[in-house]
């Protein structure tokens, strides 16, 4: 049985993640270091003796030791807000034309680009605070017909039998 799409996207975003975030740490291929040692003008850029003429490469990865780039909450925050900016600016251009008003322009194709930029960094920051994003949307979703008197409803893991209904009335 294959996983529904936001569970696949959770599973192959966070893989995904975990590639970027655990690099390996790189070794120089001369001498062997991870890092340039420092000296009275800061950071020397050549291996020490016997390679001391030589320019540290650091090409060689390290058999087990890994570095962090995991950039925290706010940069998946901040990221998430920037394709937000990116989707509305796609939308403005649309206007734009739909109006025939003078400037730039876009293409739908982009518009559905942008969203999938706005889902994927949406379930990134979801995913660290440790939300089920479909869990979530649909509770949500629900509450909101029922907030305003409406019979649709999505069905969430807690009522697998709900009667699934069309339309989106949110807040």
């Amino acid at each position: 049985m294959s996983d529904d799409f936001l569970t696949q996207l959770r599973r192959v975003n966070t893989e995904r993640y975990d590639v970027w975030a655990r690099q390996p740490m790189m070794l120089c291929e001369h001498c062997g270091k991870d890092r340039p040692s420092a000296d009275d003008s800061g950071y020397n850029n050549f291996c020490s003796p016997p390679f001391d003429k030589q320019e540290h490469r650091f090409t060689r990865p390290h058999p087990y030791l890994t570095v962090s780039n995991d950039a925290g909450i706010m940069f998946d925050a901040l990221e998430l807000g920037g394709e937000v900016g990116e989707l509305l600016n796609v939308v403005k251009k649309l206007e734009r034309e739909q109006r025939g008003w003078r400037g730039s322009r876009a293409a739908p194709e982009d518009f559905a680009d942008e969203c999938g930029d706005v889902l994927i960094c949406l379930d990134k920051l979801a995913r660290r605070m440790g939300v089920d994003l479909a869990e979530a949307t649909a509770r949500k979703f629900n509450a909101t017909s029922e907030k305003v008197g409406l019979p649709h409803r999505l069905a969430t893991s807690a009522e697998p039998n709900s009667e699934i209904g069309e339309g989106c009335h949110g807040e």
